[in-house]
């Protein structure tokens, strides 16, 4: 199964260094969660902010599918 990345705003070093470009196509098992999907690509979950699956934002334990589309916004950090 196929699912699509949508990363929002500017991504941290640790997570564009893994990432070249915007939406980025990702094999994954039946039955994969965010949280499993963030440990494959080596993504810290603590670095999205907000998760979005298919223009609604979800918990991070969800299910993804064939063709879904999930946003990922980071932290944002400064002062």
């Amino acid at each position: 199964m196929k699912v699509m990345l949508d990363f929002y705003s500017s991504l941290p070093p640790s997570v564009a260094a893994r990432v070249d470009k915007k939406y980025h196509s990702v094999e994954i098992e039946e039955g994969t969660t965010i949280p499993k999907l963030f440990a494959q690509l080596k993504i810290p979950i603590e670095e999205a902010g907000l998760v979005i699956l298919n223009g609604t934002v979800t918990r991070e334990d969800k299910v993804l599918h064939d063709g879904d589309l999930l946003g990922i916004i980071p932290v944002v950090y400064g002062g």
